[in-house]
């Protein structure tokens, strides 16, 4: 089970990186478009298999909001 410090320290782990996607995405030239692409669709597998862990292993209200919550972002 996650203390409250953790779980507020993955959560600003995701602002910042949601950040620094939404700064960096629109910056890819379109010739690297599709290798990006691809790539991103593979973490994004990867993230989803994560969800479903944390989700199903949830033992609290919290942990079962957050699961579900990446389940549908992933």
């Amino acid at each position: 089970m996650l203390d409250d410090e953790s779980l507020l320290f993955l959560f600003l782990i995701f602002l910042v990186s949601l950040g620094i996607a939404f700064t960096l995405i629109p910056r890819v030239p379109p010739r690297l478009h599709t290798p990006l692409m691809s790539l991103t669709n593979a973490v994004s597998a990867v993230t989803l298999l994560g969800a479903f862990l944390v989700f199903a292993v949830a033992t609290t209200w919290l942990e079962t909001i957050l699961g579900g919550l990446a389940v549908v972002a992933a």
